[in-house]
């Protein structure tokens, strides 16, 4: 709770500096790739980059933003099914970053998306599994400390999150 609202008050933006976010959601599928293996998923990562660019970075603060990128995969490997499908695409311009998690899993109904991302809420179905109900909030927090937005939609089947990080 006292990490959620540092974050939110904006303590941490004094250690931002240059972050490649290619190599960053690199990172994120090496450390989280053994976990979808142990549920037979297929994770792939997706990069498109604008052709004009010469390097894929952003400013922030590169292991919050590893973390909340890696939360939203770890969230997408726990909550969808053996077998299921995970993709982590990130489009770089020279606006910024778009990254989307995608699954093909049980989703979230779109009445709860925003509900998600308030402290201390767990789904119904959730309940049963380890966590506080922190995780999406502090994503939240993490993203709009980097002036970023994130949202929800349903995949049919699945669930889509994406984060828009401007340059």
């Amino acid at each position: 709770m006292l990490e959620l609202s540092r974050l939110e008050k904006g303590v941490q933006q004094s250690a931002f500096d240059l972050v490649n976010i290619e190599t960053l959601c690199h990172d994120v599928i090496d450390l989280a790739t053994p976990l979808a293996e142990e549920k037979n998923q297929r994770l792939i990562l997706n990069v498109e980059t604008d052709s004009s660019l010469s390097l894929s970075t952003i400013k922030g603060e590169a292991n919050l933003l590893f973390r909340a990128i890696f939360n939203l995969v770890d969230n997408a490997i726990k909550y969808t099914q053996t077998e299921g499908n995970i993709s982590l695409t990130c489009h770089i311009s020279a606006q910024g970053a778009e990254i989307i998690v995608c699954d093909d899993g049980p989703g979230i109904s779109e009445e709860y998306h925003q509900a998600v991302f308030q402290r201390l809420y767990r789904l119904d179905s959730s309940r049963q599994g380890d966590g506080f109900g922190l995780g999406l909030p502090i994503v939240k927090a993490i993203i709009e400390l980097h002036g970023g937005s994130i949202s929800m939609a349903s995949s049919h089947p699945g669930l889509t999150v994406s984060i828009t990080l401007d340059q």
